[in-house]
């Protein structure tokens, strides 16, 4: 290949010569996808699921939806229209972790997880010595643990995170693993809460050159729309951007 055909197809640069530079946080082995429905869960199906929207008919109230994905997903923004919109009205958004559960092992004192209590009806879930424990492991929901100055890891579990489907958790280091189990649930995450005065709007939430969030399958996003006028009808549609593994 000659020197001349290089250049021919030498990507674009300014005035100055510097080349053009777009910033993008996504790994390379995940696809773009704008979506308005959840993943079906069962059968598993992506993009199968419920439409995303939500009314509230003539009361002042709220209504609530749950997103769910059967894959990991990086989280990137969004959009929103709405009718019906008044002083008071307005929708949130968060992403929040369930409740990890245990069961009794098929003899006493042979299980692979220990409950230690932290709060008054909290316990963290914790590993045992291998047939020892008083638990064993049920549903798991790993949440992230880290030091808040440092970043540095304070859980006892590990967690496989693949790109595609529920991960596997295993034991970990004590303290200095990647993640935690809690016997309750736990919002991780707020992402918005958006006022609706206007009658009717659109919205875009979308800042590009901010690092995505990492939602895993397990992991749920709610969306609550509240309805401050009892005159009217309010009505919302919302579209996410997310990224996830390409799977065929």
């Amino acid at each position: 290949m000659s020197v001349g055909h290089l250049d021919a197809i030498a990507p674009p640069v300014a005035a100055d010569g510097k080349p053009f530079v777009l910033p993008n946080s996504f790994p390379g082995e995940v696809l773009l996808n704008f979506t308005g429905c959840s993943d079906k869960l069962s059968p598993a199906e992506r993009f199968g699921g419920d439409d995303f929207g939500l009314q509230v008919v003539g009361a002042a109230g709220d209504s609530s939806f749950i997103v769910e994905f059967i894959d990991g997903v990086f989280l990137a923004g969004g959009h929103i229209e709405w009718e019906g919109g008044s002083y008071g009205s307005s929708v949130y958004m968060e992403l929040h972790a369930p409740a990890s559960t245990v069961k009794d092992p098929a003899s006493p004192n042979t299980g692979n997880c220990n409950l230690v209590p932290i709060a008054q009806g909290v316990n963290l879930i914790v590993p045992a010595v291998p047939g020892t424990g008083s638990k064993d492991l049920d549903v798991v929901i790993p949440i992230p643990s880290n030091d808040n100055e440092t970043n540095d890891p304070t859980g006892y579990w590990n967690y496989s995170e693949p790109w595609i489907g529920n991960g596997t958790v295993s034991a970990g280091s004590p303290g200095a693993s990647k993640y935690n189990l809690l016997d309750i649930p736990l919002e991780l995450a707020h992402f918005a809460k958006i006022h609706l005065m206007r009658d009717t709007g659109a919205r875009d939430m979308i800042a590009p050159a901010i690092k995505p969030k990492w939602v895993l399958p397990e992991w749920k996003m709610k969306v609550v729309l509240h309805n401050g006028d009892t005159n009217k009808t309010i009505r919302l549609a919302w579209d996410l951007l997310v990224a996830r593994r390409k799977s065929v």
